[in-house]
């Protein structure tokens, strides 16, 4: 089985890196480190952050090689209260929240063109997820570092009671969806996007969150 683990972040790849025994198998626009683990390939790519870093990232490596799923992992805004600092979630759906075509078509916010507004994960890696107790919900995303101030204020009337939000899974998801490949969203809430002091949060506990959301990554392949 191979399969791709994606990261946006210096931080979130040295947790993986400081988990696997990571051998550099090409170096290009895009390095790519893989490992064995159990019986399953794995590639570990850091694409940059952001929703064209991820999708341009995404893109090189499917052109590459054939993957049988791709886990997107990292951390995370929570938002209204609904996932705690340091706790991980898996993605069950995410969508763009930044995303509005209602001045020229007649979709949804969060939707492109003929595209799907949510993007479902692999079902088999959230039953998974779900047997190990860890909470499911909306994860969205956007370009945009999230705080108190710049958080937009009607995301639950557009969206289906969104828990967390990043600048990458929704990419994660469009990508995969495009290229008909199994994909999955787990991250570790790094910050409480409504605190005043959010982005000390996220510095803070940047370290403590990446090895979760890692540790907890790895604990689920272990059963795929």
């Amino acid at each position: 089985m191979n399969i791709l683990l994606v990261v946006a972040t210096e931080e979130e790849f040295k947790a993986v890196n400081s988990y696997l025994e990571l051998k550099v198998k090409s170096e290009d626009i895009i390095k790519i480190y893989s490992c064995q683990f159990l019986n399953k390939r794995i590639d570990v790519i850091k694409s940059g952050i952001g929703k064209g870093a991820m999708c341009f990232a995404l893109g090189y490596c499917f052109a590459k090689t054939k993957y049988d799923l791709v886990i997107n992992t990292g951390v995370a805004g929570g938002l209204f209260n609904r996932a705690e600092p340091f706790s991980v979630i898996t993605a069950s759906k995410t969508a763009f929240y930044d995303v509005d075509l209602t001045g020229i078509e007649d979709v949804p916010v969060g939707k492109l063109d003929d595209l799907p507004l949510y993007f479902v994960p692999d079902k088999r890696f959230i039953n998974l997820a779900a047997q190990k107790m860890i909470k499911q919900g909306t994860i969205l995303s956007g370009d945009l570092f999230i705080t108190k101030d710049n958080l937009p204020k009607d995301l639950d009337q557009h969206f289906d009671s969104p828990v967390a939000i990043d600048m990458e899974s929704a990419s994660v998801g469009e990508a995969c969806y495009l290229a008909k490949i199994p994909f999955a969203i787990l991250r570790s809430i790094s910050d409480d996007t409504s605190a005043s002091n959010n982005g000390e949060q996220y510095n803070d506990g940047l370290s403590k969150s990446c090895a979760a959301a890692i540790n907890t990554v790895f604990e689920i392949i272990r059963d795929y």
